[in-house]
């Protein structure tokens, strides 16, 4: 298993957001994933979703921002990916 880890920078002030995402392959094909983010086309939308019933009383930090600002003012971009899982961590970390 492999995984990918993503920065999400927000347009407005330049915070940003490290998160991984670890897929689960099932007859070599992706059948599912793991992690704070699974990238801008499957997990994003659901951060931007969360954000519009939650508002600003979400659980997230990116969440809150996202109902704040907007998602389009949100930038998000793979840094590393095809990373083993036992190294998503570490590599994760040391973008933190």
């Amino acid at each position: 298993m492999s995984g990918e880890v993503y920065l999400i920078t927000n347009r407005i002030n330049d915070k940003q957001y490290v998160g991984i995402c670890a897929k689960i392959l099932q007859n070599g094909r992706v059948h599912g994933t793991l992690g704070r983010w699974y990238g801008k086309g499957l997990r994003f939308p659901s951060h931007c979703e969360r954000a519009i019933i939650d508002g600003v009383n979400c659980d997230s930090f990116l969440d809150q921002a996202i109902a704040q600002t907007g998602p389009d003012m949100f930038r998000v971009i793979t840094i590393f990916h095809d990373i083993p899982t036992q190294n998503l961590l570490r590599v994760e970390r040391g973008w933190i």
